[in-house]
Order: C-alpha cells, then structure tokens, then sequence
C-alpha cells in the first residue's frame, strides 16, 4: 500500500531490484508523493490499472516482460494510455532512446540515477499531465493558432500556380480543408516529402528529412497526442526546445500546442514529411540502426570517456538511486578504455581465471600482451554487465559466445570497439575487446618495403587485371597493406569497390562495404553485386571459402584487378592452399599476379635504443637465419669492428620496454613466367620457394634479418614472428 502525503499524487515504481525500490520509496517519500512498488513488470501493470498513478518510474532491463513491452502494454490500455511512463535504464543509447519513444516512454533516465535529476524529470511530468488534462476537459478550442486561417487559402492558391491542374483537381483541392492537406497528395501525384518541402518554402520554416532521435525531447508532448497528430518536441541548435510538424495548418493542432507550451510567433517551427515522423514511432531494430548511424554510440558514454575520472567521482557525492558499484564500475570501465587507447592497445583483454584471484585485465600493445590491472573478484560481474550492456548483448546469457560492437568518443575521435565474449569453466566468462581507432590509408613507401620488394609491389598495382593476395596470420596489417595499395591507384578515373569487416581506414574515392554475415551478407555475396556495379578494382577483404575465391579468381579472368587476404604462413604455401581449396591449376597461374606475405614485428625505440659491436657468433647465428647461402648473393654486411646492431635500453618514451611501434616484414612472390609454368606444373612449396629466391625473393626471415642490421629490430623480435 502507498504511504499517504500531502500531495495526493501517487507514483508507481516497478523494478526487480530491491533496493533500488527501497531507495526510491524513500526519496519520493520524503518528497512528499505516495509510492506504490512493484518488484516486476506483470505486477507493475496489475499495479498500474488498479491504482491508477499519477506517473510510473520503469526500469528497462528485466527478467520475464522488459521494460518495453511493459510500457507498450500500459499505452495500449485506455486506462493507463495517459499517465506518463519514465524509463530508468543503463540503455542510454541512440537504439534504445529511439525505442523508448517508439513504445512511447515520456522521457527516460540514464542509471546511475541522481535524486535531483529524478525529481526534476518527475516534476516536470507532472506539470505537463496537469495542462494536458485541462486541455482534455475544454469543450473544444476556440483560440486561434499561430497561422491566420487565411495563410492556407494562399497557399492552395500557389498550389494551384505551381501544378496547373484540371478543372476538377483544381475544385477537389480547392475544397480542401487544413487538416487534410497531405491527402490530396495522391490525387495530385506528388509524393508527401514534396508536398512538405512546398509547406516549408511557402512559410520559411526549417524542412528536415531525417529526425534525429538524441535530439527528442520525449515526454514534452503526451505520446498518444504526438501520434496522432504526428508532432514531436525537440532541442533545437541553441539548446531551446522547438516542434517537428508536417502540417502546420491544422488550427487545432496549433491550438492545443499554444495552450500547452504558451507558443508564440518566435517559437522555432521544423517542417517534416509525415512518413519520417511516423518511423520515430516505429521500434527499430538495434543493427540496422547502429548500421545507419556508423554504429555511432551513445552520447553519455562518449560524453563520460572525455572526462577525467575524478570529475566521475566528484559527481558521485549527490546522491545515487543504484548500487555504489554502479558508478565504481562505469568509471572503472571508462578507465580502462581510455588507458587501453593512450596505451596503443590494440586488444583489451579481460581474463577470469581462477576462483579467489584477482580479474584480470592485459592490453595487447605492439603485439606483446602486458598486465594492466589486477581488479577485485567482486568486481567481475558488473565490469561484464557493463561491457555487454553498452555493447547490445544478452547479459542473462553466460552458456554461449557472444559478439557485439560499441563506439566511444576518446579525445574528440571516434573509437570502435569489437567485442567477444566467451564463456569459460567455473560458470566464467572471458571478453576481449579489439580497438578500431579510424585510421588514413599509409603511403606504400611508408609500409617498411625493401628497394626490390618495393619494386615489385609497384609493378603488381600497375596491372589492369589480375589477383594480389596478401597472407599472414590475424593482426599482421594485411589490412594496412591492401589499403595502401588502393590509395596508390585511387584516381577518380577508376571506380574502387571493397567489402571489409570491420570497414578499419576510411578512404575517399572508395565505396567501401561492411559485410554482416548475421543477415546472410557475405564476402561472397558483396562480390556478386561488386561484378553488377561496374567495377574497375575490387578489394575483398578476406578468402573465407571456397565461393570467395572461386568469384575473386572469376573476377580477375574477366578484365578487374583485384585484391584481397587468406590466413596463410608464407607466400609459397598461399599458392598449394588456393589449389587444395579447389581452384585449378591453371586458373589460378593465369589469374595471380603476386602474393605479399608480412608479419609485423617490434621497433627498437628510436629515443633510447642502444647501439653495439656484436661477438662473431651472434653474427654467425643472424648469417645462418638469413640462409649463409644467400647471404653474400644478397649482399649482406660482412663481419667487421665496425659492424653495429642496436639492441633495447628502455626510456619514458616507450614506457621502459625498448620498443615502440612495430615494423612489416615482407616476403614477397611475383608471378613471373617461371613461376606461372610451375605452378601449372609442380605446385610444390619448396619447388617454389626455389624458383623464388633465384629470381630474387627474400623470405620473411631474410627481410627480417635485413631490418636487424639496419638498426630497426632485433633478432629476439624477428625469431618470435618468423617460422
């Protein structure tokens, strides 16, 4: 039973967290409103139609009926359509904001909840109920609106300039009253968006084509009214709130409006077609949303990662609606992914282990995984909760792997995240985040290429047609590579397509395509509709089957150059795993222009590197590794007092490590004749690799070795990457 207070209204909580309802009962409480709890959404709609509150606080993430379908339902029923819902959530997202109003929330409250934010929110819920009932209880409204009746009668009359329609169009259209404006559309054959473009020059209003849902003001208007009359409640540029209309000539509309909100002649009026009014109003589905938006998250998070955590904290002393180990974890999570990002992490790394030991959490920087936090046990589940929550995940599944994906704004850049999640032994859960920073294409003369390495790759992109492949394990810039090649040739007289997954570097000039193999778009199938479009160069980004690579092969044979990667250790064994895939002999010989196989390999620090004579069995040691038998051919520096190698010191510039930043090595196949005939012939890996160094190639090892004596690496790097 509500407490009964002074102010007669009563609110409605329904939530599945106990303490929570116990905290809010006491702060509306002392507020002086009567409170009435509900520990689930089918008890909470019980709740709502038997007591018939004033206003329902609803939280979203529940289990049984969520949050969504409890607020629908209440909509749905006339007895509960017209008390004002608000959401209290952790979904503060651009997809979930837009739900919201679809299922028609009056406004919504990010988790961790302040007391001053709730009881303002509440208050100004309460007041717009109380103008919105008055307003139902007049007889009618006599009032007028904002436009002179006599605005429409012009502008039927330009109308009728502008089309020069029939005798009886023209008496149809005449006749035609204020409210039904958008009806004759059909009659006179133009689509609504025009006809609302032609409403907005005639009155100088603002048109928008597209609403965007982060800038609603939900609640400002009862959503049932906002509906019907398709009119919603917006922040305009100067942070002042402004109205998106399609008919500003319905006087009835405009009147209720005015006795609403006290408009005036300034009030700042935006002109949409009903169409894009109607899809705010439509529950959107989360990945095509994220999709449309370049999967732009959500602006309190970007908002809270461009902040200093002790600005975090200082916040936390007003008083918090949630568990204290909300806010710990949200500023704790934000932490680490700003500290991954400075640190050139390119992996997060979140690891359960063992029962009773700390969480802990490793960035993957220049390749190498380093410890970064040791993070209570007790922790665990709400940095996972928080991590899935933010990344659109099922935070009641811990039985099955899970992939999502969020953006985050870091120092004024946009930042995505690619997460995994999966599920380990003792009821855990392990999570790995890959960072995607948004990145411009490197010059191919920047990507660490030796003179006759560079040489060849130039000849390779200065072919019509053909296929180059570049190979090496996952995180090896195969990426990076391919994309410098396409920078190379991008010239506004050659038409680039390339499907990727993720889309990593953006380049100008490229229509670039992200696959989404979870609604059955694949490499394969963007290829398919790449050979419709008129392509001239083709970038695909990775040979998943056998489909891929028979449609890339096909693509090459018929006049297109194309590029794309495979999972392979070296060049010479690409050519047997194209042929053992089921690609024949010939096809392939006629079709391959070259393959690059890299890997990436750690930089000395260029501040703090430390130079040295190297005994002669070290020198011997590198000499064997490059193969002795080349290393005179290839010209190698012979041994001297004056040879120099440079190893690892360590400086504040490269946090103590001696490295920084990481170096391709290359090895790199061009299809010559020679290498044409034998692969027709004797696909045999060391046939070919023979072949190969006899025309010049230097395997990954060689080029590694090359880069040691040049002062760029170690031999303890290139070891570790180089079979």
């Amino acid at each position: 039973m509500p407490a009964k207070n002074d102010s007669g209204i009563v609110i409605l909580c329904i939530d599945d967290d106990h303490e929570i309802l116990t905290l809010l009962e006491k702060i509306l409480t002392d507020a002086g409103y009567s409170v009435t709890l509900a520990a689930d959404g089918n008890l909470g709609l019980e709740e709502a139609i038997q007591k018939q509150p004033d206003l329902i606080l609803l939280d979203v993430v529940m289990p049984g009926s969520d949050g969504y379908e409890i607020c629908s339902q209440l909509q749905n029923n006339a007895e509960t359509s017209y008390i004002p819902v608000i959401f209290l959530t952790a979904l503060d997202d651009e997809v979930n904001r837009a739900k919201s109003f679809a299922v028609g929330a009056a406004d919504y409250i990010s988790k961790p909840v302040k007391k001053s934010i709730l009881l303002n929110k509440i208050g100004e819920q309460l007041k717009t109920r109380i103008r919105w009932q008055k307003l139902k209880d007049r007889t009618g409204f006599r009032t007028e609106g904002l436009l002179p009746p006599a605005i429409f009668s012009r502008f039927k009359q330009s109308l009728i300039d502008l089309i020069h329609p029939s005798p009886e169009i023209r008496e149809r259209l005449t006749a035609t009253a204020p409210a039904d404006i958008y009806k004759i559309c059909e009659l006179i054959q133009v689509p609504q968006r025009q006809m609302a473009a032609w409403i907005a020059e005639f009155l100088s209003f603002p048109l928008i084509s597209q609403v965007e849902p982060e800038r609603l003001l939900l609640g400002v208007i009862p959503t049932n009214f906002a509906r019907e009359n398709r009119v919603v409640a917006m922040m305009d540029e100067k942070k002042e709130r402004a109205f998106i209309l399609s008919n500003p000539f319905d006087l009835t509309l405009m009147d209720a409006l005015k006795k609403l909100f006290g408009m005036k002649s300034e009030t700042v009026l935006n002109l949409a077609a009903p169409e894009d009014i109607d899809e705010l109003f439509r529950q959107p589905d989360s990945e095509m949303v994220l999709n449309r938006s370049g999967i732009e998250r959500k602006e309190a998070m970007e908002r809270s990662l461009s902040i200093d955590i002790s600005d975090l904290q200082e916040e936390e002393k007003e008083e918090d609606i949630t568990q204290v180990i909300d806010s710990e974890v949200i500023a704790l999570v934000n932490r680490i992914l700003v500290d991954a990002y400075n640190s050139r992490a390119s992996d997060i790394h979140f690891d359960s282990g063992l029962p009773g030991k700390p969480f802990l959490v490793r960035f993957r920087v220049d390749g190498i995984c380093q410890n970064a936090y040791a993070i209570p046990e007790k922790s665990k589940r709400g940095i996972i909760s928080r991590i899935k929550i933010i990344s659109n995940l099922d935070i009641s599944e811990h039985r099955r792997p899970q992939s999502g994906k969020f953006m985050v704004r870091i120092r004024n850049e946009k930042v995505e995240f690619r997460v995994e999640v999966t599920p380990t032994v003792d009821n855990n859960e392990n999570i790995v985040l890959r960072i995607l920073a948004k990145s411009k294409p490197v010059a191919i003369q920047e990507l660490g290429l030796s003179p006759h390495n560079y040489q060849a790759f130039k000849r390779m992109l200065g072919k019509p047609q053909g296929v180059v492949l570049c190979v090496g394990p996952t995180g090896s810039g195969k990426t990076t590579t391919l994309h410098s090649a396409l920078g190379h040739i991008n010239k506004p007289e050659i038409a680039i397509w390339t499907a990727e997954d993720p889309v990593e570097i953006r380049q100008a000039g490229l229509k670039q395509v992200q696959v989404n193999s979870r609604i059955g778009f694949t490499f394969s199938e963007a290829l398919r509709s790449f050979m419709r479009a008129d392509p001239d160069v083709i970038m695909i980004g990775e040979m998943r089957d056998v489909e891929t690579a028979k449609i890339t092969l096909e693509a090459s044979l018929t006049g297109h150059l194309v590029f794309s990667t495979l999972h392979t250790n070296s060049a010479a064994e690409t050519i047997t795993r194209i042929i053992d895939m089921g690609i024949p002999f010939y096809n392939f010989a006629g079709a391959i222009l070259g393959i690059i196989a890299q890997r990436l390999t750690r930089r000395l620090c260029d501040k703090c590197k430390s130079p040295y004579h190297p005994e002669r069995e070290e020198y011997n040691e590198l000499i064997s590794y490059y193969n002795a038998a080349w290393a005179e051919k290839h010209g190698l520096p012979s041994y001297s007092e004056n040879l120099t190698l440079y190893k690892p010191h360590g400086c504040s510039q490269c946090d103590n490590s001696g490295y920084r930043g990481r170096i391709a090595v290359h090895e790199i196949i061009e299809a010559s004749d020679t290498i044409r005939t034998a692969i027709r012939q004797n696909p045999d890996v060391d046939h070919i690799i023979d072949m190969a160094l006899a025309e010049g190639m230097r395997t990954l090892r060689m080029d590694g070795v090359v880069k040691i004596f040049e002062g760029i690496t170690d031999f303890k790097q290139v070891s570790r990457v180089c079979l």
